[in-house]
């Protein structure tokens, strides 16, 4: 499966991966409501750090499953342990220890 859209008006997207082995930059759900700011398109993923550049769709693992939440309007969002299992995301699986953000394929935070 290469993911679950949750809206078809997507505009924050949250990518969950699981990559044994790779070193990932930590960041929990509350450090995330402090970046995602006006305009924003995030994504969350545990996806392996590159010290190279990456070409347009190299980022995106599809193999892995995808997750989309929309953003209504501009503004901070705040995304509870609760929205996020009401929208299908395994939270329990989740080690927020390995969450990354990423604007339209560039790790943010």
């Amino acid at each position: 499966m290469h993911g679950q859209v949750l809206s078809e008006n997507n505009s924050l997207i949250f990518i969950l991966c699981n990559f044994e082995g790779y070193k990932a930059v930590g960041l929990g759900i509350d450090k995330l409501l402090n970046v995602m700011k006006k305009g924003l398109l995030a994504g969350i993923c545990l996806l392996p750090l590159f010290g190279f550049a990456q070409s347009a769709n190299s980022w995106i693992d599809f193999s892995q499953t995808y997750y989309k939440i929309p953003v209504a309007q501009d503004g901070v969002y705040r995304l509870t342990y609760t929205d996020l299992q009401n929208a299908g995301v395994p939270v329990g699986s989740i080690d927020p220890r390995f969450i990354q953000i990423f604007h339209r394929g560039t790790q943010q935070a």
